[in-house]
C-alpha cells in the first residue's frame, strides 16, 4: 500500500482535508485511523478538526457505488 505524505499539526492548512494517524513517541508504530477530518482552524497552535467521513465506506445504490460524502453533498444540495 502506497503511505501518503504525513503533516505534522502545524504544517495541515485550513479548508484541507486529512486522515488522522497515530504515532507512538519513538515514531516505530504507526495507526491509521481511516477517519478524514477537515481543518476548520486553529485555537491558538492546535488544529481544530471537523470529521468528514471514513475511508473505505461506500454506499452501493442500485450496483453504483458511491462514497458517504457525496450522498451527504447531494442531499445538502436539494434542500
Amino acid at each position: 500500500l502506497a503511505q501518503p505524505p504525513t503533516r505534522s499539526s502545524r504544517e495541515v492548512k485550513v479548508g484541507e482535508e486529512y486522515e488522522l494517524v497515530m504515532t507512538n513517541l519513538s515514531g516505530f508504530c504507526r495507526y491509521r485511523f481511516g477517519d478524514v477530518v477537515r481543518i476548520g482552524g486553529f485555537h491558538h497552535e492546535a488544529p481544530m478538526v471537523e470529521f468528514r467521513y471514513r475511508t473505505g465506506q461506500m454506499l452501493n445504490v442500485r450496483g453504483e457505488k458511491t462514497s458517504e460524502t457525496m450522498v451527504m453533498e447531494s442531499i445538502r444540495n436539494v434542500f
